[in-house]
């Protein structure tokens, strides 16, 4: 396998687990809060099956833009990885497959979380932040894949963690604004196929500032 197809491949993985989970989001934001509402077990699992098409998606990430983005895009993969294994696939297969049947038979349970999940959720959160930060700004710097798609990615983290348990929705609409991003990164992967297959090889300028291979545009 070619590393060309390996990106195209990470990159319709990216843009589709992005349509998947914002569709997920936008339904149980529209289910409300009743854990027994069926249609909110359905927003979140499909949020779940998302967060997994882009946790496969993040390594071929990585990878494109290794040798620019260095230990910086490192540990911003492996921290926007971590949230969307916890905050995505963990907390949605919770909501969408344990909470319901929970709230037929101890609706307490399912209403009155305990404070360790309200730890582990926060955790998530912050992650969350500290992975987009570091992988958004890891990419605006690098400049071999679209800069607006970093900045909407640290722009996204951020609102999540600010708006998470505030009730009012903003770490949704973070949410959405950080699967834009992962999503036009996603869009740019798959229409890189032209690219040379040695498309991890970044050569570096005078100073060590990273250059651009030819036929790349950062915008």
């Amino acid at each position: 396998m070619t590393p060309a197809t390996v990106y195209r491949a990470s990159g319709l993985s990216l843009l589709l687990g992005s349509v998947v989970l914002i569709s997920g989001a936008i339904i149980r934001v529209l289910a409300g809060a009743d854990p027994a509402n069926p249609h909110l077990a359905t927003g979140w699992s499909i949020q779940a099956v998302g967060a997994m098409l882009v946790v496969l998606g993040l390594p071929g990430l990585y990878a494109c833009q290794v040798q620019a983005t260095g230990l910086l895009g490192l540990l911003g993969i492996v921290g926007t990885t971590l949230f969307f294994l916890i905050h995505g696939v963990f907390v949605g297969l919770l909501h969408g497959l344990v909470l319901p049947a929970l709230a037929t038979r101890a609706p307490d349970l399912a209403t009155t979380a305990p404070p360790s999940v309200g730890l582990v959720l926060f955790s998530a959160a912050l992650l969350g932040t500290l992975g987009t930060l570091l992988l958004g700004s890891a990419t605006v710097r690098a400049g071999i894949l679209p800069r607006w798609a970093g900045a909407s990615i640290i722009v996204g983290g951020v609102a999540v963690f600010v708006g998470h348990g505030r009730g009012l929705h903003l770490d949704d609409a973070g949410l959405i604004i950080l699967m834009v991003g992962l999503a036009g990164l996603g869009v740019h992967l798959l229409s890189a196929a032209h690219w040379h297959t040695n498309i991890p090889a970044v050569g570096l300028a005078s100073g060590g500032v990273p250059r651009r291979q030819a036929g790349r545009s950062g915008l």
